[in-house]
């Protein structure tokens, strides 16, 4: 079975499936798109930027439901083995949050599309 279906079914323990396939992970794919979207040859052209921007926001959605749904069910799976219900809610809640986040940050760069581009390029917007 692959890692990510693994991941998925909530094979894996609940510190992996949180700390590993979602914090780090998030971290991971954000820091290099973060780099790309604050290099000044992007700010040039406003359509490259968006096509940058909402692609590497789509992944990420994509990404956290996938995250989402293998901590649930590893959350679940751990709660029923250590009667923890307090962790495993956490799990959940902080991934959740992870999940609306990028569903907020999509919906925000479609109706506000100047006063993102004036946030990444330190212009105030008018």
């Amino acid at each position: 079975m692959s890692y990510f279906k693994k991941h998925w079914n909530g094979q894996y323990p609940l510190w992996m499936s949180f700390w590993v396939n979602s914090i780090l992970l998030y971290l991971l794919w954000g820091i290099p798109f973060s780099q790309l979207l604050l290099s000044s040859q992007l700010h040039q052209d406003k359509r490259q930027f968006f096509n940058v921007l909402l692609s590497y926001q789509f992944s990420v959605l994509f990404i956290s439901i996938w995250q989402y749904v293998g901590v649930y069910r590893s959350s679940k799976i751990y709660q029923k083995e250590t009667g923890n219900i307090t962790l495993a809610n956490f799990s959940r809640i902080i991934v959740l949050s992870l999940l609306l986040g990028s569903l907020a940050t999509i919906f925000f760069i479609f109706f506000n599309p100047d006063q993102v581009l004036s946030m990444w390029s330190g212009k105030p917007s008018l």
